[in-house]
């Protein structure tokens, strides 16, 4: 039987000193994820739910992924809607969750498809396409970790 995605996921995390994410189960809770969903009108998708509920938020190789920081007023940095709102005019039908020197990657909103979107990667002008939020993750671990 092949491994779940959820499980390549965690395994790749665990012990792995390029991934710094909260614990796994400490994550984000429901209500949060619900108001940020009500902030920018959008359903999250479910593969980034699961991975903000069980880890949070955090960093792959000092690449911030952007996730719900759970503070009102929302303080800069990576806090999505925070981000979103920095670029809303200038990128409508993104949702950027990294960015950062040569290497950025967004939701493809108009791309929804069973409650996910893709996730468009963008490495110095290389773009792949993920069909989910952990296939992105499991990919984007494995680049900079090996």
């Amino acid at each position: 039987m092949s491994e779940s995605i959820e499980d390549r996921v965690r395994n790749l995390v665990e012990g792995n000193e390029e991934v710094d994410f909260a614990p796994f189960g400490e994550g984000t809770s429901d209500a949060w994820i619900l108001k940020t969903e009500e902030e920018l009108s959008i359903r999250l998708p479910e593969s980034y739910k699961w991975w903000l509920k069980n880890f949070a938020g955090g960093e792959v190789a000092l690449k911030e992924i952007f996730s719900i920081y759970e503070q009102d007023p929302k303080l800069p940095g990576g806090d999505i809607v925070y981000q979103h709102k920095l670029r809303n005019d200038d990128n409508v039908g993104k949702l950027y969750i990294m960015s950062g020197g040569h290497h950025e990657a967004y939701f493809e909103l108009s791309s929804s498809n069973e409650g996910e979107f893709c996730v468009i990667e963008n490495c110095d002008g290389n773009i792949k396409t993920h069909k989910t939020f952990l296939l992105f993750l499991e990919s984007l671990i494995e680049l900079y970790t090996g």
